[in-house]
């Protein structure tokens, strides 16, 4: 991965790459198009936070999408 990318968002549907971001409002604004539904920001903020995998289902549909966050080890300051 580049040195300078410091996280990748994905969004995989039926073991299919649909949205890849490197931020995470760009990547919500982009799935918002693919899947409106989704919450917003502040709500993927958090649960970001506590962990690296989110799954998402439509409840209409039963679309079900995995969000991702990827961080770059190479960008991780060591103490």
């Amino acid at each position: 991965m580049n040195a300078k990318v410091k996280v990748l968002f994905l969004a995989v549907n039926k073991e299919r790459v649909v949205c890849v971001s490197t931020n995470l409002t760009d990547f919500l604004r982009k799935m918002k198009v693919i899947e409106p539904t989704i919450k917003g920001n502040s709500h993927y903020e958090k649960k970001f936070k506590k962990q690296d995998l989110i799954t998402f289902i439509n409840i209409e549909t039963g679309e079900k999408y995995n969000f991702q966050k990827i961080i770059n080890s190479k960008t991780i300051k060591k103490p």
